[in-house]
């Protein structure tokens, strides 16, 4: 009987250790998984900041190539890295407008294609992200 209690002893205790591991190792993924997401929020902070600054750089610079639109000139970025932007301008609300392709060159934007029709693929001398001119006429 004593040898019995014995062995039920080792066994619960086993089963104890199992499941505090387990536990451990839920507490530890579950860690993990936040401070992920914590980095994962501070990275798209930043980019949305980048995104708010380049946008705010290039309506300037569009308003400077249209000045007579500055009033009701607005910036769409669509699609954003960090040297990189693609989006459209609306000269006058409710009228069809342009698309644009920008890039960082010696930390500052430049436009380097603002129109209608065809994008041309030589822009991608500019190492344009590929989803980018993924449109582009060969």
């Amino acid at each position: 009987m004593k040898n019995n209690k014995i062995i039920i002893f080792i066994f619960l205790f086993f089963i104890s250790l199992f499941f505090s591991a387990c536990n451990l190792s839920v507490f530890d993924s579950k860690k993990e998984e936040k401070n992920i997401l914590e980095n994962q929020n501070k990275i798209d902070q930043n980019n949305l900041k980048e995104k708010e600054d380049a946008q705010a750089e290039l309506q300037k610079l569009f308003i400077d190539k249209y000045p007579k639109y500055q009033k009701t000139l607005q910036v769409r970025i669509d699609k954003f890295e960090a040297n990189f932007a693609r989006g459209g301008i609306i000269f006058v609300e409710k009228m069809p407008g342009i698309i644009f392709l920008a890039t960082k060159i010696e930390n500052n934007w430049e436009i380097v294609f603002a129109g209608n029709g065809q994008i041309d693929c030589t822009l991608s001398k500019y190492n344009f992200p590929d989803y980018m001119l993924s449109d582009c006429a060969k």
